[in-house]
């Protein structure tokens, strides 16, 4: 489970690097696969693992590009699209909408005096 907070002690680079290495242990992902699927050097590596220096945009994209592991994720421990999924409709109507014109419409066909 990833947290969106750092400790008192934690720097952001050093959430994010967490984050990263919780999701690449996840996926499987050694930080020598990390290296060969991106061309990054083990020490380029190394210093983002452990948050020595920080992820950059560029970085973060393509790690996305090569390992499917979103930004979101890294950034705020949160999976955008996992979370977007989860939430309830916004308008009353719990049905989908066409679910009830269909069944209208049959209703209205089968007892057209109703």
């Amino acid at each position: 489970m990833f947290t969106m907070t750092t400790t008192a002690t934690e720097t952001l680079p050093e959430a994010v690097a967490r984050r990263l290495r919780g999701q690449l242990a996840e996926h499987r992902i050694t930080q020598r696969r990390l290296g060969q699927l991106t061309g990054w050097s083990a020490m380029y590596i190394s210093r983002r693992y452990v948050g020595e220096t920080a992820l950059d945009v560029k970085d973060l994209e393509t790690i996305h590009a090569v390992t499917g592991i979103s930004p979101a994720i890294l950034l705020t421990g949160i999976d955008a699209v996992q979370q977007h999924s989860l939430l309830p409709r916004q308008d009353s109507n719990l049905e989908p909408s066409g679910l009830r014109s269909a069944h209208r419409l049959l209703c209205d066909k089968r007892f057209p005096n109703r």
